[in-house]
């Protein structure tokens, strides 16, 4: 970390300048070393790691995008009412509390389906509800009630 390395894409490649004629291939030998060379050895330890929890004989069953499907959800409209009906509260929070019901409100109404997405990315680092829907996401979607005490207070609040 923190030193400059340099690797060559081909031997001798040190001394071979980019230019216009071969500026193609070497960005083909870049994008084969960021995408293969750089990260084989994260690559293999992720491999080692899948295959110790899922067995491969498994995965056979499944075409590619029935694979996408399964890891990250579907491609389907965010359903607010099942989002909702498996939430947790915490901190005094509760389903009719004005804050939460501010934010289902918002959310519902004002956000569009491509917001209601981000939102969802922002509280589960992934864009689509679960497949088998919010009863199955882990962990669970939960809103909790934090209290700022004075001495932390950096400004106005809605609570």
């Amino acid at each position: 970390m923190g030193r400059l390395v340099t690797y060559e894409l081909v031997p001798g490649g040190r001394a071979l300048a980019v230019t216009n004629h071969n500026k193609i291939n070497y960005i083909h030998l870049m994008a084969h070393f960021r995408m293969h060379t750089q990260i084989k050895e994260q690559t293999a330890a992720f491999i080692r790691g899948f295959r110790s929890i899922i067995n491969l004989d498994w995965l056979a069953l499944f075409s590619i995008p029935e694979l996408q499907r399964l890891i990250s959800g579907d491609n389907v409209p965010l359903d607010m009412v099942d989002l909702r009906r498996h939430t947790q509260y915490y901190g005094g929070f509760h389903d009719s509390h004005r804050v939460v019901l501010w934010l289902w409100d918002i959310l519902q109404k004002d956000f569009t389906e491509e917001e209601r997405k981000l939102f969802l990315k922002f509280v589960t680092s992934c864009s689509k509800p679960p497949l088998l829907g919010f009863a199955h996401l882990e962990p669970p979607f939960s809103i909790r009630c934090v209290e700022v005490g004075d001495d932390e207070d950096t400004g106005d609040t809605i609570g």
